[in-house]
């Protein structure tokens, strides 16, 4: 059964292809703030640095790049690398995910869990908070890991009830990776960036990691840093008047959506406490203190200094609309191009509770057909399937006893309920089961499992396919 229920992407692998080439041209001109000398020098010492991180002899012509913070990755995180990858390989280019270090450490984890009989649960785990420094490093609180231990080992015993045959011992070796980890207390973080690309490099897909806190410490996003908080006040205008734009054009009322707006006096970068391991609002330029990237910073420092194209998922390309008219009126220029992309995954239903799913509605009209019309049940050659038919007849005869025939009719309905008792019971117990029913179909539709649920070479095969349209 087929696994993959949605895809999104912006236009074809072609399309994409002609997006990068024709930001070449853009290579002549520079943002506000920079002189073009400066500016290519720039550019040109940040991609070799980059690619020397990488471990790569020498910058290719175009980088596409794309990213996630180092948490499970569901199958629409994965899409995004699979098909930087195939564009690679159609555009002879690089393809660089950056791991999100520099966010706050935050976990979700969704995994099924298999009731009575056949039916499922989702149940969830967030570890995460105030508590809690940067990604880079950090290493959950004994309490933390122990529940979280237990959560995965519960996972781990049900995961043959919901991974396919042909996946499941890959996934019980994933799980038993992270489980292993639990125990040695190694940085969460860690594993699940090392499983992803262990399952990439199984499948011949070439992707390369760059943490953002390597990122960042190189000269060009420190510049950048400095020009954009030498000009603060203007940038927040700038960044606030878009936001308001995009929330009353999307009808959107909550104002931390798609962004928070920047305070007065607030730059649009977080500052790093070392001795604490957090990041706190930059309220001041700091003198020694590293300065991180907000999500909006991030990718347009990305975007003006080293991708040719960058895919974000559907919740980036929410923020980056807004990012895309904040660097033509602040930075006065075109920056690179993204693209929008994700997958929506389910389990597979084979082991459905119920065939011949009924909703509420269905039922409840089926229990009223059965006390009213207990006909519609039988076959039409019933005996009393035709006796009912000749009865109901009889009503448009204008000289009919129609006292004695809403008598007969009665009878003959109850006749009939009696000799179908079992539907009335099976609609009774369908109404009964139907929470649970509902709660296991939301559980296989979940799209957000970790990719290892998943039959992944359906994804492959979908971008392996996307190349011969």
């Amino acid at each position: 059964m087929k696994q993959i229920k949605e895809i999104v992407m912006d236009g074809t692998l072609e399309s994409l292809k002609d997006k990068m080439l024709s930001y070449q041209q853009h290579k002549g001109k520079s943002p506000i703030g920079f002189d073009l000398k400066e500016y290519q020098d720039l550019k040109k010492k940040l991609r070799e640095e980059v690619f020397q991180i990488l471990g790569l002899a020498s910058p290719k012509n175009t980088l596409i790049i794309t990213g996630h913070q180092p948490d499970f990755q569901h199958p629409g995180i994965i899409f995004k690398d699979l098909l930087a990858w195939k564009l690679a390989d159609i555009s002879d280019s690089t393809v660089l995910h950056l791991i999100v270090d520099t966010d706050r450490f935050e976990v979700n984890y969704h995994y099924p869990v298999k009731l009575e009989e056949k039916y499922a649960s989702t149940r969830k785990v967030f570890i995460g908070g105030r508590d809690y420094g940067i990604f880079k490093n950090t290493k959950m609180n004994e309490r933390d890991r122990e529940r979280f231990n237990s959560v995965m080992e519960e996972s781990y015993e049900n995961l043959k009830y919901f991974v396919s045959e042909n996946c499941l011992l890959e996934s019980e070796a994933y799980t038993k990776r992270i489980l292993s980890a639990c125990h040695k207390i190694v940085p969460l973080q860690f594993v699940l960036s090392e499983i992803k690309q262990d399952f990439y490099k199984s499948r011949g897909i070439h992707i390369h990691n760059l943490p953002v806190s390597k990122l960042v410490e190189l000269e060009a996003f420190q510049i950048f840093a400095k020009k954009v908080c030498e000009r603060r006040s203007e940038f927040n205008k700038i960044f606030n008047f878009h936001l308001a734009s995009y929330r009353e054009v999307h009808k959107i009322k909550n104002k931390a959506q798609p962004l928070p707006n920047l305070e007065e006096n607030e730059y649009p970068f977080w500052v790093y406490d070392k001795s604490v391991a957090k990041r706190f609002p930059m309220k001041s330029y700091p003198a020694s203190l590293p300065i991180l990237p907000r999500a909006i910073t991030l990718t347009m420092f990305v975007r003006l200094f080293l991708s040719d194209l960058f895919i974000h998922g559907t919740g980036g390309g929410r923020y980056e609309a807004v990012s895309d008219k904040v660097i033509n009126d602040f930075f006065q220029m075109e920056a690179s191009p993204y693209s929008v992309a994700t997958a929506t995954m389910h389990l597979n239903e084979n082991e459905n509770p119920e065939n011949g799913f009924m909703d509420r509605r269905t039922i409840e009209g089926k229990l009223r057909d059965f006390r009213f019309s207990p006909d519609r049940f039988l076959e039409a050659e019933n005996p009393l399937y035709l006796k009912k038919r000749e009865l109901i007849a009889q009503w448009s005869n204008p000289n009919s006893d129609r006292k004695k025939l809403h008598q007969e009719t009665k009878n003959l309905n109850s006749i009939i309920r009696q000799s179908i008792s079992s539907v009335k019971e099976e609609l009774e117990l369908r109404k009964t089961k139907l929470p649970i029913i509902l709660q296991t179909k939301e559980a296989l539709r979940t799209r957000s499992f970790p990719f290892y649920y998943y039959d992944m070479q359906e994804l492959i095969d979908h971008i392996n396919q996307l190349q011969q349209e």
